[in-house]
């Protein structure tokens, strides 16, 4: 440090590994983010809610942002997609 307290050096800390997260694939559920502001969590079991507005027994996995879908009769847009 100079006179004024001012390090001569940046100190860096050395950075933590992410961890990867789970792949969409073999996950539990899903996070699905619609563009009328509502989250629709979607559970292996649980009741489908959620429909590809292109194909009918289209996997809720393979859906992808920009996509539309049916969500409790409502024509919706998928804004994203993430692992729970």
């Amino acid at each position: 440090m100079t006179a004024t307290t001012e390090p001569t050096e940046l100190r860096t800390e050395p950075q933590p590994h992410p961890t990867a997260s789970p792949s969409i694939e073999h996950c539990d559920a899903l996070i699905v983010s619609l563009t009328s502001q509502r989250f629709v969590i979607v559970r292996r079991g649980d009741k489908i809610r959620l429909w590809s507005a292109e194909q009918l027994c289209r996997p809720i996995r393979t859906l992808r942002p920009g996509e539309r879908v049916y969500y409790n009769g409502r024509l919706e847009t998928v804004r994203a997609i993430t692992v729970y």
